[in-house]
């Protein structure tokens, strides 16, 4: 089996103090490290806003792609 877990933020939601940040920088560190010491592979890297996201799916049999705004 294989998951992804995201970490995200909404836009317009209150922003976290950066100390909330960091705890949950901690936590999401502390994951990692589990799941690597139980010989998962992991990678983590932060990602752009959605606005630039290129969305890719199939519809009626065709290749869709929608570019971000």
């Amino acid at each position: 089996m294989q998951y992804m877990l995201a970490v995200h933020a909404v836009d317009g939601a209150p922003q976290p103090s950066p100390e909330e940040m960091q705890t949950a920088f901690a936590q999401v560190d502390r994951v990692n490290a589990e799941l690597q010491s139980a010989g998962a592979w992991v990678f983590g890297g932060g990602l752009l806003a959605p606005d630039t996201a290129t969305v890719v799916r199939v519809q009626g049999g065709d290749l869709v792609q929608e570019l971000g705004e």
